[in-house]
């Protein structure tokens, strides 16, 4: 192997980063946010009046698409965002209330939607959130998730998948161990994909969702 010397890596342009990352096949990469009310007070809590909510909304919102968009550019073909955790429906109605409609925007936002499209992105949301949801007045936001599921369901250029009350690594991975080889590799006839590659995929989430697992109890907003 041709080692390349870490000036010239640096200064590569992201198409060859890409080339060089997708030579070793398909990657994967878990990406959960934190803290993002936080860096928004940093930031930007004191450039707003009256519209703060609404600007915490658009800048977050092109926050995560500017980092999905860097992760996809450099080679990675599929994300795993864990972005809202079980623990929030404990936190009582009045932040449920400030947070239950933003929970929506991955879904309904026209920013999120057009960054579907042209990026060609199978959206996915995992999670035992039916079950937290369906009894709360916020049970519309299923809905949500379902529908932009369908519209982006014959995308194929990459996989974003938005974990949502998947605290129960169990339980997730028996959820997504169906879907997963398709997702990933859209072309392929199920025939195609043999035992030892659904023993393969079933091990590798499981080591991936055992990590997300142990970071799911934190406040992804």
């Amino acid at each position: 192997m041709n080692h390349m010397d870490r000036d010239k890596f640096l200064n590569l342009p992201a198409k060859e980063v890409a080339k060089i990352v997708r030579a070793g096949g398909s990657k994967i990469c878990v990406f959960p946010f934190n803290g993002t009310r936080r860096w928004f007070l940093l930031e930007y809590g004191r450039d707003f009046d009256g519209d703060a909510a609404e600007n915490y909304v658009d800048l977050t919102t092109q926050g995560y698409i500017n980092t999905y968009k860097l992760v996809f550019d450099h080679g990675v073909d599929t994300i795993v965002a864990p972005v809202f955790g079980g623990e929030i429906m404990d936190r009582g109605e009045e932040y449920m209330r400030e947070i239950g409609a933003n929970m929506t925007l991955l879904a309904t936002h026209p920013t999120f939607l057009e960054f579907y499209e042209t990026y060609g992105i199978r959206v996915h949301f995992y999670g035992d959130y039916r079950k937290q949801l369906e009894d709360t007045p916020y049970a519309y936001v299923c809905d949500a998730f379902e529908e932009v599921t369908q519209k982006t369901a014959r995308n194929i250029q990459h996989r974003l998948f938005y974990g949502v009350c998947a605290d129960d690594a169990t339980a997730t991975i028996a959820e997504l161990f169906p879907t997963i080889p398709a997702m990933i590799f859209p072309a392929v006839s199920n025939k195609l994909i043999t035992e030892p590659i659904k023993v393969t995929f079933f091990i590798f989430f499981t080591l991936l969702l055992f990590i997300n697992n142990s970071m799911v109890n934190s406040n992804y907003n």
